[in-house]
C-alpha cells in the first residue's frame, strides 16, 4: 500500500497482516523487523489501478483495506469524485486505520464499518450497495468469499466497472496439472515443465531469470508474454485482453507446447505499469 496522509516526503505506508500459515513472509515482517531497520525493496508495481470515473464504491475486507485505503485518499484528494468505502470486519480491535479513515470522512467521501460481532454474525448486506448500477466503479479487496459474493451481485454491472484484487491467489499445482513444453523465444531455448512444477520454477531451474513476487496469481510481475500456443490460464488478475498475449508464470501453463518471451519494462525490468493498466 503506498498513499495516504503518513506516506510523504517519499515513505511507503504497508499494512502486513500475520498470517503464521502463510510462506512465512508475514511472520517475518512481525518477528524480524525493528523500527530504524534498513530494508532493501523492489519498484513498486501497480497491478490494481485506479481507473477515471464520477464516483467509487470501494469494498475492503479485513486486511483488504490496504489497497482501498491508498484509492480512498487519491479520490478524496482529487476532489471531483464521490467516494463510498465499505469496511468488512470481524470486530473493530481488528480494524487498522479504521478511526483515521472515520475522521477523513466528508462531503464526498462516505465511510461505512461493518463488524460482524456487532450484529450477531451477520454479514453485511453487499446488494444494498450493489442492486444499482451506476457510471462509477466499485472495487472490492477483500477474502475469496466476498470476491465471489460481489462478483455474483455485480452480474448485471458492466465488467469493466468492476474491478477485484485478491491477495489469497490460486495454487499452482492444484486442478487438472499436465506436463507442458515451453520455447523461450529468445534462445529457442526448449524447457519441459512437468505436472508437479510451476512454468517460473522450471524456467528458473533452465537458468531464465523472470521475476516473481506473489507466487499466486495475484500480482502480475511474473508475466511473461505469449507468442504463439495456447494457455492454460489460472491466474486471478489478467483480464480476456491480456490473457490474448501474456501469461503469469508462476501459476498458469501452457497447452502442448507454448511460446514465451519476455515481457517487461525497459527501464525496470519489472511489468510495465502503463500494460497494466
Amino acid at each position: 500500500m503506498i498513499g495516504g496522509p503518513q506516506a510523504r516526503g517519499g515513505n511507503f505506508v504497508i499494512a502486513v497482516a500475520l498470517a503464521p500459515a502463510s510462506r512465512g513472509g508475514s511472520v517475518s515482517m512481525h518477528t524480524s523487523t525493528e523500527v530504524g531497520m534498513f530494508m532493501q525493496i523492489s519498484p513498486p508495481v501497480d497491478a490494481f489501478p485506479l481507473r477515471p470515473a464520477s464516483q467509487y464504491l470501494l469494498i475492503a475486507g479485513g486486511i483488504g483495506i490496504t489497497a482501498m485505503r491508498s484509492m480512498f485518499y487519491a479520490i478524496q484528494a482529487r476532489g471531483d469524485a464521490s467516494v463510498t468505502l465499505v469496511y468488512l470486519v470481524r470486530s473493530r480491535s481488528e480494524a487498522p486505520y479504521m478511526q483515521e479513515l472515520l475522521a477523513a470522512a466528508d462531503g464526498m467521501a462516505h465511510v461505512f464499518v461493518h463488524a460482524t460481532d456487532e450484529h450477531a454474525g451477520e454479514r453485511f448486506d453487499l446488494w444494498s450497495v450493489l442492486k444499482e448500477p451506476s457510471a462509477g466503479r466499485v472495487y472490492c479487496c477483500a477474502s475469496p468469499t466476498v470476491i465471489e459474493a460481489v462478483r455474483s451481485l455485480t452480474a448485471h454491472w458492466r465488467a469493466s466497472r468492476v474491478h477485484f484484487e485478491d491477495f489469497a491467489g490460486v495454487d499452482p499445482l492444484g486442478g487438472d496439472a499436465s506436463p507442458f513444453t515451453a520455447v523461450w523465444e529468445p534462445t529457442g531455448q526448449v524447457i519441459h515443465v512437468p505436472a508437479d512444477s510451476s512454468l517460473h520454477d522450471a524456467l528458473t531451474t533452465a537458468g531464465i531469470s523472470v521475476p516473481v513476487s506473489c507466487r499466486a496469481g495475484t500480482c502480475g510481475t511474473c508475466r511473461v508474454r505469449i507468442v504463439s500456443g495456447d494457455a492454460d490460464h489460472r491466474d486471478v488478475i489478467l483480464d480476456d485482453a491480456q490473457r490474448e498475449t501474456q501469461l503469469t508464470s508462476c501459476v498458469s501453463r501452457g497447452h502442448s507446447t507454448i511460446t514465451i518471451a519476455p515481457y517487461a519494462d525497459n527501464n525496470t525490468g519489472f511489468p510495465s505499469t502503463e500494460q497494466l493498466t
